[in-house]
């Protein structure tokens, strides 16, 4: 039996005309595209993926209160506990599963987008005039102005100065307000 766009439904449909190679699966997979296919397995493989994650936030919230708090993340996942400022959009000293997911899809994304990023990344040194690692007030409104408006709302960890984390944090959270995955 046939489809109504000529292709077979089956690997028996193919085998019925007698030639699998002639408009047959063979044929259908040689026309699909590589970027088709992996997304095809990536949303096949999306539901693991979100399961395994609520998983591990589930176990690393030992005190069951939806979020996660400094002391449980350094136990539980120690590879965010650095990172946990960055990745504490709002500042309320707990990770929540949304802040999660965003610096999840920012870090995911600089593959993607690897040259926006890195762009991104020179702005951000070249408006670090002493070379430590952080934006001030002065060099944001110097280097970055547009960021210079929004420091303190940009400012995870509250210090007075932005890490190109909380940039990148900070533009995940908005890009994921939008609906936006990159």
């Amino acid at each position: 039996m046939r489809s109504d766009r000529g292709l077979p439904r089956s690997s028996s449909d193919c085998a019925r005309r007698g030639s699998v190679n002639d408009r047959g699966f063979a044929a259908f997979y040689r026309r699909m595209q590589a970027p088709t296919l992996l997304c095809l397995i990536a949303v096949i493989l999306a539901p693991f993926a979100t399961a395994v994650a609520q998983g591990r936030f589930a176990a690393a919230d030992t005190d069951g209160n939806g979020v996660l708090s400094r002391a449980e993340v350094e136990r539980a996942l120690p590879r965010h506990a650095s990172r946990f400022a960055a990745i504490d959009v709002n500042g309320d000293g707990n990770l929540s599963p949304e802040e999660l997911r965003a610096y999840s899809r920012a870090r995911g994304s600089r593959a993607r987008n690897a040259p926006t990023e890195s762009a991104f990344a020179d702005h951000f040194r070249r408006a670090d005039l002493d070379r430590d690692g952080a934006l001030t007030k002065a060099e944001a409104e110097q280097g970055l102005p547009r960021v210079a408006q929004k420091l303190e709302r940009i400012d995870a960890n509250g210090d007075g100065r932005l890490s190109l984390e909380e940039l990148q944090a900070w533009f995940a959270t908005k890009r994921a307000a939008r609906g936006k995955t990159n």
